[in-house]
């Protein structure tokens, strides 16, 4: 006679593996119930494992090379005894440079994750130019992402607009802006010391690396000023020094903060 916990065990014929593809362990896969309407939310799936086995953030399976994000895990228990865990997993769509805007500015490699980021909703308030949702990132519950972080994955570039927290199947989620040419090299010219005789100043133009963002996606809780916004409105982000007044591209900056070694700036086409 055997135990409930040697019986399940039988059933682990799938092999996974971690992401160095060194840590090999078996387990079964199941079809995940409250998948019921097509869409990224239907390819979630059960893992079940034996309850000696560890299973991390990411995982491989073995047989098809792709790459599984699994969640917290729950724990079956007969009378005194743990028989079996079990975890949601959602399969990636790819990898993802976590970075700050300094980083993406100075070009700094971040920290790479995989993850699946996927269309949810846009929702506009009638009392908040700002929008919510949008998309949303599911990254390894390890990597916590803050909002003010960037998800950058080629020439995509998403914004957090919320710190990541875990869900109610226990992913780490977090909600995010999508950003379209969001890296562009600018023009800036800065004014320079003015000429009292020519009535001049010896302005400086330099071209530099910048983050360009609408002002109507840009939340109200980051903007940190009170210059009303009018359409077309841009923030910029550079680490090239300048000032209210001065231009960027075919903007003129209309109010600037610094944020570490970031001009954050709010920019109005002139």
């Amino acid at each position: 006679m055997i135990s409930l916990k040697e019986a399940a065990a039988s059933f682990n014929k799938t092999i996974f593996t971690d992401i160095n593809s060194e840590n090999e362990f078996a387990g079964q896969v199941l079809p995940f119930n409250d998948s019921l309407r097509s869409g990224e939310t239907s390819r979630r799936r059960i893992l079940e494992t034996s309850a000696d086995v560890a299973v991390p953030d990411v995982v491989i399976q073995v047989e098809t090379g792709e790459v599984f994000l699994t969640a917290k895990e729950s724990v079956d228990f007969f009378r005194d005894y743990v028989v079996r865990t079990k975890r949601p997993i959602i399969p990636t769509d790819g990898n993802y440079a976590v970075k700050t805007v300094e980083q993406i500015l100075d070009s700094s490699a971040g920290v790479t994750e995989w993850g699946t980021i996927h269309y949810t909703r846009r929702e506009v308030l009638s009392d908040s130019s700002d929008y919510l949702g949008g998309y949303t990132a599911m990254l390894p519950s390890s990597a916590p992402v803050t909002a003010g972080t960037y998800l950058v994955n080629g020439a995509n570039y998403y914004r957090a607009s919320s710190d990541s927290h875990i869900d109610e199947f226990g992913f780490a989620v977090t909600e995010l802006v999508n950003i379209p040419s969001a890296l562009q090299t600018l023009d800036i010219t800065v004014k320079g010391l003015y000429d009292p005789v020519t009535e001049t100043s010896a302005d400086v133009t330099t071209s530099s690396l910048c983050v360009v963002e609408e002002r109507l996606k840009s939340f109200e809780n980051t903007r940190m000023d009170y210059v009303k916004i009018e359409d077309g409105d841009y923030t910029v982000n550079t680490l090239h020094p300048c000032e209210v007044g001065d231009t960027v591209g075919v903007f003129s900056v209309v109010h600037k903060y610094l944020d570490g070694a970031v001009n954050v700036l709010h920019c109005r086409r002139s």
